[in-house]
């Protein structure tokens, strides 16, 4: 999601949301005056099941002490979220990087996948990256 425009100040003034009708989870969000939502989500449009083959997540907070929570979340077709994965990322482990280990979900044909990060404190910067086959 995206800001498409906005007032005098040039950013979305307050938090923007997407939240299911039917369960009231919020999908995406936008925090107030950055513009564009910093979730990722992948659908596994057609085809057979998928593998996620590299994975790859950093984060840096802001506050000593502090740990970053990345969950990688999955929708079947007409069913809820389901979290499958919580890493906890912190000053003495920063990263995790996973390549076809099969710790990670399989991707099911229609099922969505998205991946979010939390921070215990303050606030983190969180870099993602994954390839899926």
């Amino acid at each position: 999601m995206q800001v498409k425009s906005a007032g005098s100040e040039g950013a979305n003034a307050g938090l923007i949301t997407a939240t299911a009708a039917t369960d009231s989870t919020i999908t995406a969000q936008i925090e107030i005056g950055r513009n564009k939502a910093q979730q990722c989500i992948y659908l596994n449009i057609n085809g057979p099941a998928k593998s996620i083959n590299f994975f790859t997540v950093s984060a840096k907070n802001a506050t000593a002490g502090a740990t970053t929570q990345i969950e990688i979340w999955t929708k079947k077709p007409g069913e809820v979220w389901i979290p499958e994965i919580t890493i906890e990322l912190d000053s003495s482990n920063p990263t995790f990087t996973d390549t076809k280990s099969g710790f990670l979900p399989i991707v099911l044909p229609k099922t969505l996948i998205k991946i979010m990060a939390t921070a215990s404190a303050g606030s983190s910067s969180v870099n993602c990256s994954f390839e899926v086959k």
